[in-house]
């Protein structure tokens, strides 16, 4: 797919099908994300993939903002106090949703959700915050 088709493409999905998201798409994804420019290339970033369907269901409960039942969440969280992390999150979120689109995935960054439970749940270093929840999954 041409970048631009995915552009166009590239929509907001609450809906998924079943189907899970595979390694080799889920590695796609993360790589994506990686090669996404940040301030100074300090990369003040990590990702915390769940795709885990009882750990889907527990998140779900503190994310109001997250809608259906998605395969996969990917949970980017940046540095505390790093002001530039959260366009750097942002422009990684871009590339893991356009790379989505392109392996005929849909998804969906989610901001409302409360961030202390969610921490807790996954063990997130207290040096982070979570930015964004990304739903990724087969659109239904």
């Amino acid at each position: 797919m041409e970048l631009s088709e995915a552009i166009l493409k590239r929509r907001s999905i609450r809906s998924f099908k079943s189907d899970s998201v595979s390694d080799h798409q889920l590695l796609r994804l993360l790589e994506a994300a990686r090669w996404a420019p940040s301030g100074g290339n300090r990369q003040l970033w990590k990702f915390i993939t769940v795709r885990n369907a009882k750990m889907i269901r527990a998140i779900k409960m503190f994310a109001e903002g997250l809608y259906g039942w998605p395969p996969l969440i990917i949970v980017a969280c940046s540095k505390k106090g790093e002001s530039i992390a959260t366009l750097d999150i942002g422009m990684a979120t871009e590339n893991i949703l356009l790379t989505a689109t392109d392996l005929g995935l849909g998804g969906c960054p989610v901001a409302s959700f409360s961030e202390e439970p969610i921490k807790t749940l996954l063990g997130v270093p207290e040096e982070y915050r979570i930015v964004l929840l990304v739903s990724i999954g087969r659109m239904d």
